[in-house]
């Protein structure tokens, strides 16, 4: 497992594969009886965006205010998904555990400096972003990041291997957009 040192503070990283723990929040801005604007944000209990329909949203804003006697009108909402890509604990200084140069590096916490790493779902030009007929965007599962090793061949640099659902495939890094969100992809791919 990788480590970040942030001040006197050592802390583990540990990398989570794409749509594995997705959490929405919702953020709730009102009037209080005396005029003043608040916020306030929680979890949500939903395990999926197709959840969040108009009725259950309507419901649960209602339940919400109806326990509150400090909202007297609501001024806007938003939900948002957090997908979570990496987290880290704190490490005991005194630990026994640490990892050894002689330990295999694992690829799925090796570093990169891409803002991606292998298991995360992304979204991608098909044909490049300056294809004329091919250009739109489309997501898939990051399986290995560069340097790629292939058999006995020299180790490809600049390409990311994706799953499509149907194959893998090589594509220059330039092609990734970032993390897919459902919003930026133009053809969702409905095979992964």
């Amino acid at each position: 497992m990788a480590e970040i040192t942030v001040g006197d503070d050592t802390l583990d990283v540990e990398i989570i594969a794409a749509d594995t723990e997705s959490q929405f929040y919702i953020r709730v801005e009102y009037e209080d009886p005396a005029g003043e604007r608040r916020r306030n944000e929680w979890q949500l209990d939903v395990d999926k965006r197709s959840e969040l329909t108009i009725d259950w949203i309507e419901q649960t804003l209602s339940e919400w205010t109806e326990r509150r006697d400090d909202v007297a009108s609501l001024a806007s909402f938003s939900i948002q998904r957090v997908d979570v890509a990496r987290q880290g604990e704190h490490i005991d200084a005194y630990s026994a555990t640490s990892p050894t140069d002689d330990q295999p590096i694992d690829p799925a916490t090796a570093t990169s400096d891409l803002p991606y790493a292998q298991g995360d779902r992304i979204a991608y030009y098909v044909d490049g972003p300056d294809s004329t007929v091919y250009g739109y965007t489309t997501d898939a599962i990051v399986t290995e990041l560069p340097p790629i090793h292939k058999q006995h061949r020299e180790p490809i640099q600049g390409k990311v291997e994706i799953d499509t659902g149907v194959d893998t495939k090589l594509i220059p890094t330039d092609w990734v957009v970032g993390p897919a969100v459902d919003g930026d992809i133009d053809r969702p791919n409905e095979k992964i």
